[in-house]
């Protein structure tokens, strides 16, 4: 059995990743629209993926957005008033994106109670032939 404490962060990730994605197929052999678990819609518009998420009453200032070539992390910190002061909750999820995207590209707008996402698709670069060089 593998140790598990020796893998690397990024090989944790790409397993998440991994397992969304055999998720999201499974989905969609079952006759269920993709990414529509959790209220998460994942469509495509000339060239960009376009995540929107329904945020209810939540401040731009309380989301926090990751994005990675395959991957998209949302986490949430919440504030809950108590009587012995206020306490602060995160939760975080990834979702798992159908193909290559540009991070540094993408754009994020809460308008409405929805949170919009725009990742530009990530084109395969065309191949490159060589000459070798005697």
């Amino acid at each position: 059995m593998p140790d598990f404490k020796s893998w690397s962060e990024s090989r944790l990730s790409r397993l998440r990743r991994d397992l969304d994605r055999l998720f999201e197929d499974l989905r969609c052999d079952l006759g269920l629209s993709r990414g529509s678990t959790s209220g998460i819609v994942i469509s495509e518009d000339d060239g960009t993926l376009l995540v929107t998420i329904p945020m209810a009453g939540t401040e731009p200032d309380h989301v926090g957005l990751t994005v990675e070539e395959h991957s998209l992390t949302v986490e949430l910190v919440m504030e809950l008033s108590l009587t012995g002061g206020i306490r602060r909750e995160t939760t975080t999820r990834t979702v798992a994106l159908p193909c290559a995207v540009c991070p540094d590209k993408a754009t994020a707008v809460l308008e409405r109670d929805v949170l919009t996402v725009r990742l530009p698709k990530r084109h395969a670069p065309c191949p490159l032939r060589l000459r070798i060089d005697t």
